[in-house]
């Protein structure tokens, strides 16, 4: 919605997520909080990464017997 509705480039919306994510009052519930903001550089790095699909990848990765089914086309 940022990106696109309100044309924030990519980087701005994730250094901004990841600044808040680095918080010390900020919890990522039952996440690794550095894995999700791997997570976030990944989906900065790439333009065809979503946030959605980004964090999927960090919370699978926050289990150790995670699977990850994916519908896209």
């Amino acid at each position: 919605m940022l990106t696109s509705v309100y044309e924030v480039p990519r980087a701005a919306v994730v250094d901004g997520l990841i600044a808040l994510l680095r918080r010390a009052n900020i919890d990522t519930f039952r996440l690794d909080k550095d894995l999700v903001l791997n997570a976030l550089l990944i989906c900065r790095l790439s333009g065809r990464v979503s946030f959605a699909d980004a964090l999927v990848w960090g919370a699978a990765r926050s289990q150790s017997d995670a699977a990850v089914y994916s519908l896209d086309e």
